[in-house]
């Protein structure tokens, strides 16, 4: 298992790109208030496994450690946004563990895929 600094920037910048295109369209279009944060924490989850799948799909052989590491890497520049607005350190290092959890999954999945 290797590394591989190319698909885990790929996997994070697109995951990036599109989380951030959604996320500013559910803004716009969709009322304030818990429902909307559920949905934008729901997105996240989804946008994480997407960056491990893409990571993953680009790294024969490291699929796991390259989506873990892309979801991570897409989860620190969240981060420093989220640190703008004052978020919790305890919330944020809670959230690094959930992204490092759910981008392996992405990779797993792009593991049993290939091998089908």
């Amino acid at each position: 298992m290797r590394l591989k600094w190319g698909p885990v920037l790929i996997g994070a910048g697109a995951g990036f790109l599109i989380g951030s295109v959604v996320g500013v369209a559910m803004v716009g279009l969709l009322p304030g208030g818990t429902g909307l944060d559920a949905l934008l924490v729901l997105l996240s989850f989804l946008i994480e496994f997407g960056a491990g799948f893409v990571a993953g799909w680009l790294s024969p052989g490291s699929e796991a450690l390259n989506g873990s590491q892309a979801a991570l890497l897409l989860y620190a520049l969240a981060s420093l946004i989220a640190l703008t607005g004052g978020a919790s350190l305890l919330v944020l290092i809670v959230g690094a563990a959930l992204a490092l959890a759910i981008g392996t999954m992405g990779g797993i999945l792009a593991v049993a895929l290939r091998a089908d």
